[in-house]
């Protein structure tokens, strides 16, 4: 079976789910990186690294599930896969469009270190530019944009404000994570203080008898 993307200028990389992808299989190298490198330094490094790159996907890999399914329910299923579910294997539309939002969910709950540090941002914003750029270097090679919608939408005003929704929602998702975050960080604090107030009382008690 030849998948959609497999032939072409660009190659899969025309499409932003493979980008996302690629670029969460890089934050998931960087995890294991910070953990086996021998040097503290460079531990940090790509501790530091693989947070700032998780925290940029989360927005962006929450975007192209919201986007997909929105206009996949809405009936535009050809507008974002031209060649229809039945072309490709059952579980990759829901693999590549589900599975990467369930594993920044994940991500974001389990590991204590998820700042939303600003040079996240800044991360989106190169997404955001790169991918566009990248898009209208597709358009001019290829003939065609990566997606049948952008095809379709007016150009450049129709690009210009699929973009920016779709930049709109990348940053609004990363403020809920970090919002989320906050919660849950201040969360076990004071569950912490807690524990911590409840052994200290019991040991004044203790010694006071």
């Amino acid at each position: 079976m030849s998948l959609p993307g497999a032939t072409g200028f660009g190659w899969f990389f025309r499409y932003l789910t493979f980008c996302s992808y690629t670029l969460q299989l890089i934050q998931f190298a960087l995890c294991v990186l910070c953990r086996i490198l021998p040097s503290q330094r460079a531990r940090l490094a790509t501790s530091i690294a693989a947070d700032r790159l998780a925290c940029a996907l989360f927005g962006l890999a929450n975007m192209i599930s919201a986007m997909f399914y929105t206009i996949e329910n809405a009936g535009g299923k050809g507008l974002i896969d031209a060649a229809g579910r039945g072309a490709k294997p059952w579980w990759l539309a829901e693999t590549v469009h589900a599975l990467n939002s369930v594993i920044a969910w994940i991500d974001l709950f389990l590991v204590e270190d998820r700042t939303f540090h600003g040079h996240s941002k800044v991360l989106i914003v190169m997404f955001i530019v790169g991918y566009c750029s990248w898009a209208l270097i597709v358009k001019h090679v290829y003939g065609a944009f990566p997606y049948p919608l952008m095809t379709l939408l007016p150009f450049p005003w129709g690009f210009v404000g699929l973009a920016a929704v779709a930049s709109c929602i990348i940053l609004l998702v990363f403020e809920l994570g970090k919002r989320l975050k906050d919660s849950q960080r201040n969360g076990e604090a004071r569950r912490r203080d807690a524990a911590n107030g409840a052994t200290t009382r019991a040991a004044a008690k203790a010694k006071a008898t």
